[in-house]
């Protein structure tokens, strides 16, 4: 008898573990295709120049919308050309009006990063621009990076500053060439929330330094904006939707810079589950990878990565906080449990101290993955006002921080 429940049990084990490895293969990120498989790119092709581009009817489109999936590129780490997907959505407000359109430049959330987890390649892209149909009725042209490394091959610089940047910037330029039906002008602003709030203000400074100077940027708005990343990623990882994201940080930061070690940073226990994190992508496979941070350990690291001194020095130079020349608005979440909002306050207030003036717009009530709701109708409103040359309202920079 116990002989048979053995055997059982042994065949339950079996089919249990069949189960989850069919469940983790079919969950895995898909195969881009071939027109995220870039031509020849020559040593001096120029940031932005727009390699490939096809007309597009994902789900989700706003009543009126056109989209197109883009391929251009971008300056890596080491100044050599990268291949970027991307998506540009157009409105019947923008064909309508006359002369060039003004350009919202959209960062999108965290979505994964591994190459497959680009948002052109969702059914439903349109899900991570939850903005898109404020900004199509006002006349605004709409262009949402994938970021390297999602679509197009190459690493994904997750919450690397430069070169994510660099990425949202040279979006704007590739549209410019793309025969959307409108005139697509060079005055444009940054949108974006989360990891793509730390992409915008990071294409904002790299802005404000000169890089993209064919373009015209009026200013920078982002909703619970990945900042000051050491505190940060420091309360992140005592929560489980925070490890996911420290996950995937320590994964692409051992790729990409060579003085960190994986394993060095990683409990030997976690390092599986850690590196699966990795190849699932947030949409569609939301569950999957919260059922694997369930299994993570209460503590995934073997160092402090916000002492040790290699890993800080890459989280204070990946943390916005070089000048940004154009007006800044923030908005945070006071509920949000990803990116916590003492922090954010803490990180406006000494951007604040530095002489960055921020419009700062704590959100009573709001998540983080619910930010742009109350979000968007300010984020209108006061782009609107740039793109008309107001005056911006003062922020923090005139000693208010509300």
């Amino acid at each position: 008898m116990l002989k048979k429940i053995l055997i059982g049990l042994a065949a339950l084990a079996v089919v249990a573990g069949v189960a989850i490895g069919i469940t983790l293969y079919v969950t895995r990120a898909p195969e881009p295709g071939e027109f995220y498989d870039p031509p020849e790119i020559t040593a001096g092709t120029a940031p932005g120049t727009l390699l490939r581009s096809e007309r597009s009817t994902p789900d989700g489109l706003p009543e009126g919308a056109e989209a197109w999936r883009v391929l251009y590129v971008t300056q890596g780490a080491d100044g050599a050309p990268v291949p970027v997907s991307g998506m540009v959505f157009t409105g019947a407000a923008a064909r309508e009006a006359e002369g060039p359109r003004p350009v919202i430049a959209w960062g999108h959330g965290a979505i994964g990063v591994a190459r497959g987890c680009a948002p052109t390649l969702l059914p439903e892209p349109t899900i991570v621009v939850p903005p898109l149909e404020a900004a199509l009725a006002q006349g605004w042209v709409v262009v949402a990076t994938d970021y390297p490394g999602l679509g197009a091959p190459g690493l994904h610089p997750f919450l690397i500053s430069d070169e994510t940047g660099r990425s949202v910037l040279d979006a704007v330029r590739a549209a410019r060439d793309l025969d959307a039906g409108v005139e697509v002008g060079d005055r444009y602003a940054l949108w974006g929330e989360s990891q793509g709030g730390h992409a915008v203000l990071s294409a904002a400074q790299l802005a404000t330094e000169g890089y993209a100077p064919d373009l015209d940027l009026v200013g920078v708005a982002a909703a619970a904006p990945a900042t000051d990343l050491a505190p940060l990623m420091a309360e992140a990882l005592t929560r489980p939707a925070g490890k996911v994201l420290a996950s995937q940080a320590v994964v692409q930061w051992t790729k990409a810079y060579p003085e960190l070690s994986f394993d060095e940073a990683i409990t030997p226990v976690a390092r599986p589950l850690v590196r699966a994190i990795a190849r699932r992508c947030i949409f569609p496979n939301f569950f999957v990878v919260a059922a694997q941070t369930i299994l993570l350990p209460k503590n995934i690291l073997r160092i402090d990565i916000t002492t040790d001194p290699r890993w800080a020095r890459r989280l204070a130079e990946n943390t916005p906080s070089r000048p940004i020349g154009v007006p800044v608005l923030l908005a945070q979440g006071q509920d949000d449990v990803v990116v916590d909002p003492a922090v954010q306050a803490r990180y406006v207030a000494k951007r604040c101290a530095a002489g960055q003036d921020i419009l700062f717009r704590p959100l009573p009530g709001t998540g983080h993955v619910d930010v742009m709701g109350p979000a968007t109708p300010e984020f209108v409103d006061w782009t609107a006002a740039r793109f008309a040359g107001e005056e911006p309202p003062a922020g923090c920079g005139a000693g208010e921080v509300s």
